[in-house]
């Protein structure tokens, strides 16, 4: 699945669909799907026609 790709895409930046599907590398129908689910828990909000992350999104460069 592309929740983590997707979380990861919006860890530094607002994204729309078309932003977020090209940075997490899923068509288009993915995204929008995921994008449902991630809103309906709460993971990320819609900001002006973009979505951002609102959970922290930690990855390997976080450890140190």
């Amino acid at each position: 699945m592309g929740v983590g790709r997707t979380m990861i895409a919006l860890r530094d930046a607002d994204l729309n669909i078309s932003e977020l599907s090209l940075k997490a590398g899923l068509p288009e129908n993915d995204t929008e799907s995921l994008v449902k689910l991630l809103l309906d828990l709460d993971y990320i909000v819609e900001v002006d026609t973009k979505y951002r992350a609102v959970i922290p999104v930690l990855t390997e460069r976080d450890r140190k």
